[in-house]
């Protein structure tokens, strides 16, 4: 099953969001969501949570599966966004990622960081060059309390991925991939293929901690 797990609306609002799923306009989010292939897209607002009744009726009405995250951004290191899965509501005091990962694990959700390494790279002697080492990015306290990182995200650079990707590896975490997208227009660009299959935020909470799913970008029409 492939699902965008990192997506977020024009406004985030019902009617907004109602017109951009119409599956009726060749530019909506789930005309272009079927198109490459995706089951599911999670909404992940910035610092707030869709009502569960919103999302449902979505799904219910454009046959798309609408699930429920949220992107808190946080105080840790220059990077800060933290994905979250399983939280119902926006807690107090969830910028910092130590109340962070108190509130997840008090609410059974899981937390993965969000492009962890966007920006690393800067323009050095003609090339691109990371300000951190892979060694140095491991022993960065985030990856302490997380369940794992985003590899792959469709509003970073490759070469940002790949660092992302390295770090995943060595520490051996699971990484996520989504789009990152703000419109249909980027929907799908990178998503997670999961072996199970999801019905609700449970059984997505539930193959997030189990580790049942990869990172995957898609290229010629397919995901890899």
């Amino acid at each position: 099953m492939i699902v965008d797990l990192h997506f977020h609306t024009c406004v985030p609002g019902y009617l907004r969001t109602r017109d951009l799923l119409d599956y009726n306009r060749r530019n909506a989010l789930v005309y272009k969501a079927r198109q490459r292939g995706l089951d599911a897209i999670c909404l992940t607002e910035h610092d707030k949570v869709w009502e569960q009744e919103a999302v449902r009726a979505l799904t219910e009405e454009h046959g798309l599966l609408i699930l429920r995250g949220l992107e808190v951004s946080t105080n840790y290191a220059d990077f800060g966004h933290v994905l979250v899965y399983g939280v119902d509501r926006y807690i107090s005091g969830m910028w910092d990622v130590e109340k962070l990962a108190r509130a997840v694990e008090e609410e059974g959700g899981v937390m993965f960081v969000a492009h962890p390494f966007r920006e690393v790279y800067t323009w050095a002697n003609g090339g691109l060059v990371p300000s951190l080492t892979i060694s140095e990015a491991c022993r960065m306290p985030i990856f302490q309390v997380a369940q794992g990182l985003e590899v792959f995200n469709g509003a970073t650079r490759h070469e940002e991925n790949e660092f992302a990707l390295e770090v995943c590896r060595t520490l051996e975490m699971n990484g996520t991939g989504g789009s990152d997208a703000h419109s249909s227009v980027g929907v799908g660009s990178c998503a997670t293929i999961f072996e199970n299959p999801i019905r609700n935020e449970e059984d997505l909470v539930r193959e997030l901690k189990a580790g049942r799913f990869r990172a995957a970008v898609r290229k010629d029409e397919s995901f890899v």
